[in-house]
C-alpha cells in the first residue's frame, strides 16, 4: 500500500510523536505514539490527539500530553522525573470538577477531584457526600466532606495551604458522630459508626442508639458514650480517666454507698443489696436510711451515698474524704434534741425525736417532715424546731430561747386553725381542717371550699379561718371579735 506524501507528513509530525498518559493518581506512562497508547488503553487515537492538542482537558480518566509539553510543564530541572508541585497543579487544573476534601476524626484528609471521584474511591454515595458538603447531617461513616473552596488558601504565587479552622471544624463534626464502647472493667474502644460496632459486638444497633441518646444505661454488659463527652478537650483520641471512672460508677454500679461504724471505719459497696446483706438488714431499710425518711442508723451503722463522700482524681482513682465521713458519724450517732412548740407558744425540749413522738403520740416520720419544712408544717397542734433555730447564747454563755422565733413558729399552728359556726350560733375552734373533718364527719374538701368562699355552708355549719375573729393581746391571750363573728353569721346563714 502506497502512502501519500500528506499522510506521511501527518504520521511524521503527529502520529509517531512520543506522548505521556497521566491518570488521576498522578501516575505517568510514556508511549512512543498515539497508536501505541490507543492499543494499550482502548481509547481512540482521535480522542487521544484531541486531548494532547488541548481540545479537551481529559479523556476516559487520562490526561494526554506531548513529550515537549510534559518536559516543560511537568518535569523537574533534570528532565527525568516529575516535579510534584507542577504535577499537582496540572492534575487539579485538568481533573477538578467541584473538588472536595474528606476529613476523618484525627484530622487526616484526602483531596478528590469531585464528589463522584470521592464516592467511587471511598465507597460512599455521591448524594451523601454532596449533603455533607452542604452541612446536612449524613451517614458517611468516618468522613466529613468539605468543598475545596473553603478548605484551601491560595497565595498570590499559586501555593495552596490548608485552612486550619475549617479542618478543625470538619474534624469535630466527625468526632461528634464517633463514640466509645466501654465494658464494666473499664476497657474501651472507639467506633466511628453504629453499624460497625453492632457487627463487631453482636449487639442490636437500636440498643446502641438508645444508649447514646441516654434512653438506656447499658446494653449487653457494655455502655456507649459520645466521644466528645469522654475525651480530653482538644485531644482527640485521648480518654479522660476521671470521666471514664464516673461513667463506670453511674452505669455499672447500682447506687454505690458507704457503710460507716461509730468509730468512722467504712466499707464501700457498689449496690444496696450487698450492703444490706453485709449488715444483716434489707435493701428497703437501707434505702430509707440513705433517703433520711426513717432513721439515721441501721444495725448501728450509718449509711451515706458514695457521691456525698468521695471524689475522683485526674487519674480516675476514688478518694474517700475523711472530713465528710466524720461529718456523717457526727450527724448519725450523736443525739439530736428538738423543741416542741404548742399553739400557746409553750416550748418543750426533747433529746430525741423518738422521745417527742412517744410523749405527744405523733408518728416520728411526721416530726421529721415538719422539721424539714415539707408539706407538713404542724401536727396535732404542735410544730417542731431544731435547737439551732431558736436557741441563742448570751454574753455570759447561757443558752436562751429566741421568743420572737417561737412566736413565728406558734403562728404556723394558729394559721392552720379554723372555726366551725353552726346555724344555732354555736362556734368551736379546731386546730386544722383534718381535725374538724374527723370531729364533724365532713369531708376535708367541702370544708376547704367553704373556707375559700366557694360555698357558704356545709350542712348546718360554715367554716372560716381563726385569724378572721381571733384577737391576741399583749399578754398573749386570745379573745374573739364578736362583731366580726356576727357579720360572718349574717353573711353565711341569712338569705
Amino acid at each position: 500500500m502506497l502512502i501519500t506524501p500528506v499522510r506521511m507528513n501527518y504520521n511524521q509530525s503527529f502520529g509517531n510523536k512520543p506522548l505521556y498518559a497521566i491518570n488521576k493518581n498522578g501516575e505517568m506512562k510514556r508511549y512512543k505514539s498515539r497508536t501505541e497508547a490507543s492499543e494499550d488503553l482502548g481509547i481512540t487515537t482521535s480522542s487521544i490527539g484531541n486531548c494532547a492538542n488541548g481540545g479537551t482537558k481529559t479523556t476516559c480518566g487520562y490526561i494526554f500530553m506531548n513529550y515537549e509539553d510534559v518536559k516543560s510543564k511537568v518535569m523537574d530541572r533534570t528532565g527525568i522525573k516529575a516535579d510534584e508541585k507542577k504535577l499537582g497543579i496540572l492534575l487539579r487544573d485538568k481533573f477538578d470538577d467541584n473538588p472536595v476534601y474528606a476529613v476523618n476524626c484525627n484530622g487526616e484528609y484526602l483531596r478528590f477531584y469531585s464528589p463522584k471521584d470521592a464516592g467511587d474511591r471511598l465507597g460512599i454515595s455521591t448524594f451523601t457526600i454532596c449533603n455533607s458538603v452542604k452541612g446536612i447531617p449524613n451517614n458517611s461513616k468516618e468522613w466529613a466532606f468539605v468543598s475545596a473552596d473553603k478548605m484551601e488558601n491560595v497565595s498570590e504565587n499559586g501555593e495552596i495551604t490548608i485552612n486550619d479552622d475549617v479542618l478543625n471544624e470538619a474534624m469535630k463534626s466527625v468526632n461528634r458522630k464517633s463514640f466509645y464502647v466501654i465494658d464494666k472493667d473499664g476497657n474501651y474502644k472507639k467506633y466511628n459508626n453504629k453499624s460497625e460496632a453492632a457487627e463487631d459486638l453482636g449487639i442490636d444497633i437500636m440498643k446502641i442508639y438508645q444508649c447514646l441518646t441516654n434512653r438506656l444505661m447499658k446494653a449487653d454488659d457494655y455502655t456507649f458514650v459520645p466521644a466528645e463527652e469522654i475525651e480530653v478537650k482538644g485531644k482527640v483520641g485521648e480518654v479522660d480517666k476521671k470521666e471514664l471512672k464516673k461513667l463506670l460508677i453511674n452505669n455499672f454500679e447500682n447506687s454505690p454507698l458507704y457503710v460507716i461504724d461509730e468509730k468512722g471505719r467504712y466499707t464501700r459497696f457498689t449496690n444496696r443489696q450487698d450492703a444490706a446483706k453485709a449488715i444483716g438488714s434489707t435493701p428497703s431499710t437501707v434505702a430509707s436510711c440513705i433517703n433520711d425518711t426513717r432513721k439515721y442508723t441501721v444495725k448501728n451503722y450509718a449509711l451515706a451515698p458514695a457521691e456525698s463522700i468521695e471524689y475522683i482524681d485526674e487519674n480516675g482513682n476514688i478518694i474517700p474524704q475523711k472530713e465528710l465521713i466524720n461529718k456523717v458519724v457526727s450527724e448519725s450517732f450523736s443525739r439530736k434534741p428538738i423543741y416542741v412548740i404548742d399553739r400557746n407558744g409553750n416550748c418543750t425540749k426533747y433529746y430525741t425525736r423518738n422521745k417527742a413522738a412517744q410523749a405527744l403520740g405523733i408518728d416520728v416520720h411526721t416530726i421529721t417532715h415538719c422539721l424539714r419544712g415539707d408539706q407538713i408544717k404542724t401536727r396535732g397542734g404542735y410544730t417542731f424546731a431544731l435547737p439551732s433555730e431558736i436557741e441563742v447564747i448570751d454574753d455570759n454563755g447561757n443558752i436562751k430561747i429566741n421568743r420572737k422565733k417561737v412566736r413565728e413558729l406558734k403562728n404556723k399552728i394558729n394559721n392552720n386553725a379554723i372555726y366551725a359556726l353552726s346555724s344555732n350560733r354555736k362556734y368551736k375552734k379546731y386546730l386544722s381542717i383534718k381535725e374538724a373533718s374527723d370531729s364533724l364527719h365532713l369531708s376535708e374538701d367541702s370544708i376547704q371550699n367553704c373556707i375559700t368562699g366557694k360555698t357558704k355552708r356545709v350542712r348546718n355549719y360554715t367554716f372560716f379561718k381563726a385569724k378572721d375573729i381571733d384577737i391576741i393581746d399583749e399578754s398573749n391571750r386570745c379573745t374573739q371579735d364578736f362583731e366580726a363573728l356576727k357579720k360572718i353569721y349574717n353573711d353565711r346563714f341569712n338569705k
